[in-house]
């Protein structure tokens, strides 16, 4: 973690009651090496705003999703594993007109390639355009274009695999392919899921109630340097490699707000006003909301005996008929190589406010407080989409949002 991003949570934590943040106390009252531990201590005065402990613990899950939410094709299965068990248990979510909702309404069918079987059945009931992917070589993330008109194609994608690349190790993703354009070009929304799992103290300091909290924050978007070609939609990988100025890579990232403001503006978009805020934003809460519904047993952290909580990046695309894919998840706790103003002013802001919820949240559930959007004095930007204490949160939010 960068020192601005700490100097970030030190300067939340102070505004929110409490003197300081030590990690050596955090590391001695909870040693557990994987995990970074923070602990906050109030100043002794006292504080309107924050009744709770003397001392709080949380911890910043450093760990690693597994695999099986990090590659795409594992991930498409796990979460059909799963559906198939709320099924088995009648437990459904419902889209307005009734209809149950899955992951085919937001997620892009994704196949590993060394499952032939599965992999020659997908092509002749799905052709179209899909993307070969190798994400665990040792060499840089590849990525190549293929369109696929019949399963007799299983050979050739095979065949014109990248070579040296393990079957093992790649996968068949199905491309997008008439994204939503902004100014000729196209973009992803980088969004964050943050994850609080707040604790309840028992009996010789055991826990007995374990929280889970979901929330969603807007993030920032990534553009495209060049003008979208859809003859060549995918950059060559044999292509040179140019050095992007700092420049160039200002103009590639914006606020979520600002695509509301273009989108205000062109009037080539058939969309009511603030359609970025009204339908977007929902749309985001209303996937992420049924995600972490579907994976809390893989997300939920009943282990530490103090309370945690986690950020995940989720990367998305808009497609012309303004329907929201999911494209992959990201282990990574909010971070970039090469950041931008508005990428350091929107991660930085991430960090200040997950503390400031994380600690909040921790002392509400404790204490046996209502923990809502409404409620929570430290929010701004994050808005909840999934509580283990109000679990029509994410129900709602999908009937209201999908037909």
């Amino acid at each position: 973690m960068s020192s601005s991003y700490h100097c970030s949570m030190k300067k939340s934590i102070e505004c929110l009651g409490f003197r300081r943040l030590d990690e050596d106390m955090a590391e001695c009252l909870l040693a557990d090496a994987d995990k970074l531990s923070l602990t906050v201590l109030t100043s002794g005065d006292e504080n309107p705003a924050i009744s709770g402990p003397s001392f709080l613990t949380a911890k910043l899950k450093a760990e690693p999703l597994s695999e099986i939410l990090a590659c795409d094709w594992q991930l498409h299965q796990h979460l059909r594993q799963l559906e198939e068990k709320l099924s088995q248990a009648n437990i459904s979510f419902l889209t307005d007109s009734g209809r149950v909702y899955n992951i085919e309404y937001f997620l892009p069918l994704a196949v590993c390639m060394a499952d032939a079987k599965h992999l020659e059945e997908t092509l002749a009931s799905r052709p179209g355009k899909y993307l070969i992917k190798s994400s665990r070589s040792s060499k840089p993330r590849q990525r190549q274009l293929i369109n696929v008109q019949s399963s007799n194609s299983a050979k050739a994608i095979r065949d014109c695999l990248l070579s040296g690349t393990p079957l093992q190790q790649a996968s068949l993703q199905a491309y997008i392919e008439q994204p939503l354009l902004v100014d000729k070009r196209k973009f992803d929304i980088r969004t964050f899921l943050m994850l609080v799992c707040p604790k309840r103290g028992g009996a010789g300091g055991r826990t007995n109630d374990s929280g889970y909290f979901a929330f969603h924050h807007p993030g920032f978007l990534h553009l495209r340097l060049e003008p979208f070609n859809p003859q060549y939609p995918e950059p060559s990988q044999d292509g040179p490699k140019y050095q992007t100025s700092q420049q160039l890579m200002e103009a590639c990232t914006w606020y979520p707000d600002e695509l509301n403001a273009y989108l205000n503006r062109k009037k080539g978009f058939r969309m009511p006003p603030d359609w970025v805020k009204v339908r977007l934003y929902p749309q985001a809460r209303a996937v992420l909301g049924y995600l972490a519904g579907l994976l809390r047993w893989n997300l939920h952290d009943r282990v530490s005996a103090t309370s945690s909580f986690r950020i995940i990046s989720a990367h998305m695309l808009l497609d012309e008929s303004l329907r929201l894919h999911l494209l992959k998840l990201d282990d990574d706790a909010p971070n970039w190589s090469r950041p931008t103003s508005v990428v350091d002013s929107v991660l930085s802001s991430i960090w200040q406010e997950a503390v400031c919820l994380a600690c909040e949240i921790a002392i509400r559930f404790r204490s046996g407080r209502t923990i809502s959007d409404d409620h929570l004095v430290t929010r701004r930007n994050f808005r909840m989409v999934y509580s283990s204490e109000d679990l029509c949160l994410a129900r709602q939010s999908v009937t209201l949002m999908y037909d």
